[in-house]
């Protein structure tokens, strides 16, 4: 029907004024529900939006093959990054709230409450300060059973702060005490870092804890020993909060701070001189006595270099007063365990940053709150189950574990006098020393304050004990270290008896009725003989004989094999006693060795027939070649317009002709100059117009700063 006004007809063509199907058009799509629903899955798995984006991504291109350029510019299937980090910031302000302000605070307690609901009993609370600073204190189900099934919750607690873990920038404490399996959490703190909130924060933890928390010494007491970091408003608050705790300094960070101190530039001390100042401090730290501590600080005080800087002699003379929260040999005396550092703390907030938050900020102190009673307690409860199941990394480099060779020249000799004491002699040193297990300590000198030692490990495996500070791999036959731990990681035992077991126990139980028997055979032929049984014999004594039975080797062969025998033995004592300095060394390696190997016929048998074969110095003029890399030619090395560190290969390939061409001398093929662009004397060598380098960050090891004289890198900010 036609308009009476306007009569026209109206045709409509669908033609757009742009390309339809090109990859900037479809970019422009919305996603679809299905993309939505996929992104907000891996959002919620705990994925960050860039690696959601990636994994949909890897997914798109398994998916789609060859066609996978075509997926990925369609913004129906493939979203852009402003889209994801929208969708992210939707989602996490619908479970966690706003990032500051009323409503955040009131998602805080409205998420503790949950979370104590859930486990029956209060676990976090929130509580403000002041009105301006707010505390968040954290005893998960799992933090209380380390109260309450650790011994060494008693002796010694862990203290450190890090910061930059969500945008509001609050401080979390972690509260450690020593394992075998690593620092194990006593509690968690979030706040800021003010001496009074600190406080008000330590005493709402309090109120979390068990009437027997710090294994049985109650909250109110609190450990004995506390070791932190010089922060004077976090010692402060743990002085009150704890008045009976004796409070250290971790010595890494007083030589650390020291170090630091040096390098101000308003102390004007110059560049070689620091090393030499540091090392007056640090032979301070390490006294062995109070009279050598008193011996070496008269040496410094007169010492020439230090006189000339009056402000670092001061600072030594404001921190000699404090020697006892810092000198070792205050700590004699203490049960510190070998502990004289905070690195628990340090490699728990790094597993904390790294492997809980992925080096990602929280949303908001919800979202951290969130991770610090889900994801870090399962970490680990992760963590303590590798141990319990054979199955952590490296257990050989654990300060708890002691190779079996340091183990073979002591022999354990149990104490009747006293109870749980023991005697360890050393056959090899003439060394003896004592082992209280009651205190797990030991006369040695690694063992005077607590320190795990090879001897409390032999008394161990020797009586088939249980310590603590033995790593459970060394504790074949005795699983209470196991199942303390699988307590704490699970909140009960409730798994069979032979889940602890070791592949080692039924052979243990099997030699036992032998070793009986043979007693007793033996009792009865010494008090009565009228039974004339045949002794008892052994496995490896009948394998033996049915060996030299069946043996066809003519006795006048074996005879000369032992005369030979006999003489090389007669040849090396000869040549202990002509040269004992060039050969008693060796010899008690031998020796070592050989009572390794004499309960392992295979490999006694191995050893003797590469005896001497991989042994000795190499011929001369044989290099041992390191690595797979095959490296370049020396004189490749000079020719090199490009300073690499190195004789590694560049992957470069060959130089085009165009550089060749402009080659100041020696154009010829395969000769490669310095080119006209860098600025070289004709008589100078070639390396001395290469780039420099670029500067290497500064390191975080304490000692090579001092040997090369360097500044330290800031380790706070990135640990």
């Amino acid at each position: 029907m036609l308009l009476k006004k306007y009569p026209c007809e109206i045709s409509i063509h669908h033609n757009h004024n742009h390309p339809v199907h090109a990859a900037d058009a479809l970019r422009r799509r919305r996603p679809c529900a299905a993309t939505q629903e996929k992104n907000i899955e891996l959002l919620k798995k705990g994925h960050s939006p860039l690696s959601a984006l990636e994994c949909h991504k890897f997914d798109l291109r398994k998916e789609h093959g060859e066609n996978y350029f075509k997926a990925v510019a369609d913004g129906s299937i493939c979203p852009s990054n402003f889209w994801i980090y929208k969708l992210f910031k939707k989602l996490s302000l619908k479970q966690y709230g706003p990032q500051c302000g009323v409503e955040m605070i009131q998602a805080v307690k409205k998420f503790c409450d949950e979370y104590n609901n859930e486990k029956g009993f209060v676990c976090c609370k929130m509580e403000e300060v002041q009105g301006t600073h707010i505390t968040v204190a954290i005893c998960t189900p799992l933090m209380r059973r380390v109260h309450k099934l650790l011994k060494s919750s008693a002796e010694i607690m862990f203290m450190d702060s890090s910061g930059n873990m969500d945008f509001m920038n609050c401080r979390v404490f972690l509260l450690l005490t020593p394992s075998v399996a690593g620092g194990m959490p006593l509690g968690i703190l979030i706040t800021s870092e003010s001496e009074e909130v600190v406080h008000s924060a330590l005493e709402l933890w309090k109120t979390l804890l068990p009437q027997d928390a710090f294994y049985g010494r109650g909250p109110s007491v609190g450990p004995k020993l506390i070791m932190t970091d010089d922060s004077t408003p976090e010692r402060n608050a743990l002085k009150l909060s704890f008045h009976d705790a004796i409070l250290l300094l971790c010595l890494f960070h007083v030589l650390q701070a020291f170090w630091r101190y040096l390098w101000a530039r308003e102390q004007n001390v110059p560049k070689e001189k620091r090393s030499e100042l540091f090392y007056l401090f640090k032979d301070l730290v390490y006294a062995e006595s109070g009279t050598i501590f008193q011996e070496r600080w008269k040496e410094a005080l007169s010492h020439e270099e230090l006189n000339k800087y009056h402000k670092v002699k001061t600072h030594l003379e404001n921190f000699i007063p404090r020697s006892a929260e810092w000198a070792l040999f205050q700590r004699l005396h203490l049960l510190t365990r070998g502990n004289q550092t905070n690195n628990y703390c340090e490699a728990n907030i790094r597993i904390l940053k790294e492997k809980v938050m992925n080096r990602l900020k929280a949303f908001n102190l919800v979202q951290l709150l969130d991770f610090m009673l889900t994801r870090y307690d399962s970490y680990v409860e992760s963590r303590i189950i590798d141990v319990v199941n054979n199955r952590a990394p490296n257990p050989f480099k654990s300060r708890y574990f002691f190779p079996a060779e340091k183990l073979v020249d002591l022999k354990c000799q149990k104490l009747d006098k006293y109870p749980n004491s023991y005697c360890v002699k050393n056959i090899s040193k003439g060394t003896v020393y004592f082992v209280l297990m009651e205190w797990e300590i030991c006369s040695c000198e690694a063992g005077k304050c607590g320190r795990p030692c090879k001897h409390m490990c032999a008394v161990v495996q020797h009586f088939n004990l249980s310590s603590s500070l033995i790593h459970p791999l060394l504790q074949c036959h005795n699983s209470t270290m196991k199942r303390v731990l699988f307590h704490i990681a699970h909140g009960h035992v409730n798994v069979p008896d032979e889940w602890f077991k070791s592949v080692f126990d039924d052979v243990h139980e099997k030699s036992q009725p032998a070793q009986s028997c043979s007693e007793n055979d033996s009792s009865d032929k010494n008090d009565e003989q009228e039974v004339d049984d045949p002794p008892a014999i052994s496995d490896a004594d009948e394998g033996s004989k049915t060996n030299s039975e069946e043996s066809d080797f003519p006795d006048d062969i074996l005879n000369e094999t032992k005369d030979a025998l006999r003489a090389t033995m007669e040849n090396y004592i000869q040549l202990l006693s002509d040269d004992p300095q060039t050969f008693l060394e060796p010899m008690g390696v031998f020796i070592k060795q050989n009572r390794l190997l004499c309960n392992s016929q295979a490999g006694l048998v191995s050893a003797l027939h590469c005896f001497g074969k991989n042994g000795g110095a190499p011929a001369h003029g044989f290099k041992k070649r390191k690595g797979r890399d095959i490296p370049v030619q020396p004189t490749a090395v000079a020719r090199r317009t490009t300073y690499l560190g190195g004789t590694k290969r560049q992957f470069t390939g060959q130089p085009p002709n165009a550089m060749r061409s402009n080659v100041l001398e020696d154009t010829s093929d395969h000769t490669y100059g310095v080119t006209v662009t860098m600025k070289r004397k004709p008589h100078e060598p070639v390396w001395s117009s290469l780039p420099k380098r670029s500067r290497m960050p500064a390191t975080h090891r304490l000692a090579r700063c001092v040997e090369s004289s360097q500044n330290i890198g800031s380790t706070h900010s990135r640990k």
